[in-house]
């Protein structure tokens, strides 16, 4: 069963026990997919108990309490309802007009577990409650200092509130939990921890390109620390790093051939990294000069301001509300002193009529390579778009960048602030109210941010 149909399935079930009925055949099918679910089993040993049930009741009572002996379930079901009400919470994390209550409700109750205190933190996050967040985050820490779930929401709450230096220990959990579900050779060294300063380290990614492009700001200061690189990068990414002079090993290496290793998402926490000494904000990738001048020669002989762009159509329902796509570019069009430059790629029939109409340039038909994205971004005076790769390239070449963000985002972009601390010429518009991407194109206006 896909989960998001356990979820839905769970909590109609548990909507109808809340009302006295007892759905003993939809908690048997959920048990089937999560058998290890004691809350499961505690309602499922409810609803047989008012049934008459009382064999079965017992037998699943008894499985409830030893494989969750932290949870107050006492044998009369006398705090059912309260055990409804925390089933609820570890599911609750979608926008719902009761959420509030509920999550309160569940955190007030005696039967708190680790989900209520992550869901309940996740909630105040999207809401962008950092306050609240982080009590809920700390409060559950404190119960459940172990729980991945905790540990979670505390390293997002941190980082949000760019409390960055508390947050690198908490994230290095996520860190290490990708590199258990690896298989990878480098496995059997040991993680690299400055002990040697002249060591040979595998340093490799184990995130997504996205992950790895942003977290490459340090592999020069590891250089620097004369720590001997061998860098294992993407292989969509070797063009782009290989124009930055980055050392990169095509061929895996023997096991003989380096010490230690670690992952790119590790270093912030190698190097301790608060917000004052981020390193290399800007320009640690740089386009090919090759590259470059045959984009500006072919595409930018032009006296009007250049504006490069891209959006997203390939994401989830969800996810489109949030991010820009060709039609909210349509108001800026209109400007007929600005060229603008389209680096998607793999367009529609009707996003090429678009651009014909609005005499657009199509750059990303023209793309073979990363490297050539860069060459491109590089000519222009300004990048716009939503978080996607080819935006974090533009950030990571120093480019000058306005980036459309929904009110809850990544951590890199904060959750209030129009400047991010992680790169130096980009800047942050919010959307005041989530989705409503009209009025951040209109503020682009209003401020003429494109002829700044």
């Amino acid at each position: 069963m896909f989960y998001e149909e356990f979820e839905t399935n769970f909590y109609n079930a548990l909507k109808e026990h809340l009302d006295g009925n007892y759905p003993i055949e939809v908690y048997q099918s959920l048990l089937r997919d999560e058998p290890n679910n004691s809350i499961l089993k505690y309602l499922l040993a409810h609803s047989y108990y008012m049934t008459g049930n009382t064999e079965a009741s017992d037998l699943l009572y008894d499985e409830a309490v030893k494989m969750n002996s932290n949870i107050d379930f006492p044998k009369d079901f006398s705090n059912i309802e309260q055990v409804i009400i925390v089933a609820f919470s570890t599911l609750l994390t979608k926008e719902n007009p009761y959420i509030n209550e509920v999550f309160e409700k569940a955190l007030a109750s005696n039967l708190v577990w680790d989900f209520s205190y992550a869901n309940t933190g996740a909630m105040y996050l999207g809401n962008c409650d950092l306050s609240n967040a982080y009590k809920v985050a700390m409060q559950g820490f404190e119960k459940f200092p172990a729980s991945p779930y905790i540990r979670k929401l505390v390293y997002l709450t941190l980082l949000k509130s760019r409390n960055i230096a508390g947050a690198w220990g908490f994230y290095e959990d996520k860190v290490r939990e990708l590199d258990e579900k690896s298989d990878k050779f480098y496995m059997q060294k040991p993680i690299y921890d400055f002990s040697d300063r002249k060591a040979r380290v595998y340093v490799y990614s184990n995130g997504s390109l996205s992950d790895t492009l942003f977290f490459s700001r340090y592999i020069k200061p590891l250089e620097e620390e004369g720590v001997n690189i061998l860098l294992d990068m993407p292989e969509e990414l070797y063009p782009l790093f290989k124009m930055s002079n980055y050392k990169m090993n095509v061929l895996k290496p023997d096991l003989d051939e380096f010490d230690y290793r670690i992952s790119m998402m590790s270093l912030p926490y190698l190097f301790k990294t608060s917000l004052e000494n981020i390193p290399q904000k800007d320009g640690y990738i740089k386009p090919d000069e090759t590259k470059y001048m045959y984009y500006n020669q072919t595409y930018f002989l032009t006296e009007k301001k250049k504006v490069g762009f891209t959006w997203n159509n390939d994401y989830n329902k969800e996810e489109l509300k949030t991010t820009m796509i060709l039609e909210d570019f349509v108001p800026l069009f209109e400007d007929t002193d600005i060229q603008f430059y389209s680096l998607k790629q793999d367009l529609t029939q009707e996003e090429k009529d678009i651009l014909f109409q609005y005499n657009i340039v199509d750059l990303g038909s023209t793309f073979k390579d990363y490297a050539d994205c860069a060459a491109a971004i590089a000519n222009t005076d300004i990048f716009i778009g939503s978080p996607s790769l080819m935006l974090d390239i533009s950030a990571a070449l120093g480019h000058k960048t306005i980036v459309n963000v929904p009110p809850s985002t990544d951590w890199q972009w904060g959750i209030w602030e129009e400047q991010t601390p992680w790169y130096s010429n980009v800047r942050v518009l919010r959307q005041k109210q989530a989705g409503n991407i009209g009025e951040v194109v209109e503020r682009i206006k209003e401020l003429n941010l494109l002829k700044i």
